[in-house]
Order: structure tokens, then sequence, then C-alpha cells
């Protein structure tokens, strides 16, 4: 099975794709594996190197994913693959996925995990904090929207992983 597991910046993505990969799985991590993810400025189209993450930048650009690259990564794998990460434009891929998966979180566990984290600086302003906040309600709308289920990420990493997979197998049942 191919599994996107998408959510708001600090729901626990990365976190869960290291758990997986624990556990043996293949995982990608869209947002930090190179070539795959990138800003783009809205008004040209451009890609462009994230340098002054202002709101106006935020209103200017994208975060989003080459689907050519994606694609040929997902489809090469011969066993459960799971691609962990968000972009704007996610929905172009989600043919290529047999289960998306929105882990959800509350406002407080978002705003306590983006501000004592320490492999990014993502989440630490004002405005990347309340960014965080609205993708996460408009994640869980868009996959629900699109058949997929929502995990909640609130809950301890073992437990998280154990639902993911649990979803991944009852997936595999009605295939």
């Amino acid at each position: 099975m191919k599994i996107l597991i998408t959510g708001a910046p600090g729901v626990g993505k990365t976190t869960i794709a290291h758990a997986l990969e624990e556990h043996g799985y293949a995982v990608i991590d869209s947002d930090n594996d190179p070539g795959i993810a990138y800003w783009e400025n809205k008004a040209t189209g451009q890609e462009e190197a994230s340098a002054n993450l202002s709101e106006a930048w935020y209103q200017e650009h994208d975060w989003k994913w080459r689907i050519n690259v994606l694609y040929r990564l997902v489809e090469t794998a011969t066993n459960d693959v799971f691609v962990c990460g968000d972009a704007s434009n996610k929905s172009d891929a989600f043919f290529l996925f047999d289960l998306l998966i929105v882990l959800t979180s509350s406002d407080d566990t978002l705003q306590e995990r983006l501000e004592s984290r320490t492999t990014k600086d993502f989440g630490k302003k004002p405005v990347e904090l309340t960014w965080a906040f609205d993708m996460n309600q408009e994640l869980t709308k868009e996959i629900l929207a699109a058949e997929g289920i929502a995990v909640d990420a609130n809950r301890p990493v073992d437990q998280v992983v154990h639902e993911i997979l649990s979803k991944v197998d009852e997936r595999k049942k009605l295939a």
C-alpha cells in the first residue's frame, strides 16, 4: 500500500516518519528529503529559496511538491510505503495513494511542539504559529473530503503509530 500522512506543521509528521522507519517501513519524508518539495513564488511560478519567512512571504509563496519526483519514488516501492509531509499541491498527488491520513492536534499541543522543537525553526514566529493553526483545520477538512481519515496526534507516538498501522491493515482487508 501507498499511504500519505499529512498534517499541519508541528503535528508530528517527522516524528511519525522516524517511528515507522524504526518499525521497518519504507518512509519518504517529503518535507525533508531533498528534491521533493520547494517554495514557489505564486506570482511568477518560479522556485525560490526561503529567505525571509515573513507574513508577506507566506502570502506570496507556496510550499509545493515535485509530483513527478514523488511519483517515481512511490511507484518504485515494492512494499508498503509511507509519505509523510504536506504541500499546497498535495491533492495533485492523491491518485498515488491507497490511503490518506491527516494527523490532527489541538492548538495547544501544536503550539507546545512548535515552540519546543529543536530540529527546525519553523513555528517560532507568531505568523507561523497562526498559519499552523489554520492549516490544522484546513488539512483535516481537505483529507476527510477526499475520503481520508483523521488520526488524533495529541497522544504518545507509539499510540499514534499503532492506530495508523491498524487503519492500514483495515484498508488492506477491504481491498
